[in-house]
């Protein structure tokens, strides 16, 4: 009996049913045994790099935590960097100072700009930002483009190239009126009425200054040839708004017989798009006593069909014998004209007739027709 329970225990023992698990660490070291130091180094740092990786995973799990990384990454556009330098933008330190930003957006916006325009924008910034730090930059700038408006001046000679204070206002010139648009122009015509008048226009022109200019010529006005001479001045001559405003004091020798008058005016000017409208009124005055004045102006408005060619109607008006009357003792002799231009290159060439009306005891002729050539220079 003793000897079959012996046997009974020692086939429990042996079985691997009834063993007792081996402890993990014993295992290891188990494996550990065969391993060599150097595989054993290789495979722990290849456990601790899952282990990272696994870290990593479960940060990106964490919706919080992804929404701080969005926060930074919006704090990192909206701070930005600076485009010039490289670096993240600079903060104004003072009053007047710019920013790399807000330097680098204005140079953006102008550089599709026309020379002259462009310098009007820098100068303008700089008038806001008198403490730029890139100041230096921007006079650079400047010099290049002063240079380069200078390359094109010399170059051509459009007139949109010209500043705005050089450019001409290119307001037609009247037939029987004084011209009111000082300038350099040479002038030669004539008029030719029934039943026996001929009136011969000689006039040059030089323009002192863009708003001056001085004449002298001959013309036959009032019954007697005339030498006549005298200066215009354009308090208002403007190539943006198209206009003009020009005084006029001119004065006539007559011949026969011999005497001095003098001829101040006023006159206007104005560009409607293709529609050139003028108007002047002012006393032809005999310096000699007893003379009462000559009212003396009139009107024209000269439309342009195209480049070369332009109709007008044009009225010219003279009363004398003011003042001792009233109106009924007025002598009148109004005339209306009308015809047409040509602009062959720098010459203006009219055409045209002209009928009185409304007389008063006071005639020159009976219609006549007239034609005038305007060089300009």
């Amino acid at each position: 009996m003793r000897i079959a329970l012996a046997i009974m225990l020692a086939i429990t023992a042996s079985s691997p049913a009834f063993a007792e698990p081996e402890d993990e660490e014993t295992s290891e070291q188990d494996v550990d045994a065969d391993e060599t130091e150097e595989e054993r180094k290789k495979r722990e740092e290849a456990e601790k790099s899952r282990l990272d990786e696994g870290d990593d995973l479960d940060l990106l799990d964490d919706e919080d935590t992804l929404d701080a990384i969005e926060m930074d990454d919006e704090d990192e556009d909206e701070e930005g960097s600076d485009l010039l330098d490289g670096v993240k933008e600079d903060e104004i330190q003072q009053e007047g100072q710019d920013t790399s930003r807000i330097y680098s957006e204005a140079e953006e916006d102008f550089a599709d700009l026309q020379a002259d325009e462009e310098m009007l924008a820098w100068d303008r910034y700089l008038e806001k930002y008198p403490n730029s730090l890139y100041r230096d930059r921007i006079e650079r700038r400047l010099e290049d483009l002063e240079l380069e408006l200078y390359q094109e001046r010399k170059s051509t000679k459009e007139e949109d190239r010209l500043d705005a204070d050089e450019r001409d206002v290119p307001i037609s010139a009247a037939l029987l009126l004084q011209n009111i648009n000082p300038g350099n122009r040479a002038m030669a015509g004539f008029e030719w009425g029934l039943p026996s008048y001929i009136n011969l226009m000689l006039d040059a022109e030089f323009g002192i200054t863009r708003e001056f200019s001085v004449h002298a010529g001959l013309r036959n006005r009032f019954l007697t040839w005339n030498l006549e001479a005298g200066a215009r001045y354009a308090f208002v001559k403007s190539s943006r708004t198209q206009t003009l405003v020009t005084g006029i004091l001119d004065f006539r020798l007559a011949t026969s017989p011999a005497y001095i008058a003098a001829r101040p005016q006023i006159g206007f000017g104005q560009r409607v798009k293709n529609v050139d409208i003028q108007a002047q009124i002012g006393i032809d005055q005999e310096l000699r006593g007893g003379s009462a004045p000559r009212i003396i102006g009139g009107a024209n408005v000269t439309g342009r069909i195209d480049e070369t060619v332009s109709i007008f109607v044009e009225t010219n008006y003279n009363a004398k014998g003011f003042g001792k009357d009233g109106v009924e003792g007025l002598y009148t002799f109004p005339t209306a004209s009308f015809g047409f231009k040509l602009y062959p290159g720098v010459v203006e060439v009219n055409i045209g007739a002209s009928v009185p009306y409304a007389t008063r005891y006071y005639r020159w002729h009976d219609g006549s027709i007239m034609g005038q050539v305007n060089h300009y220079f």
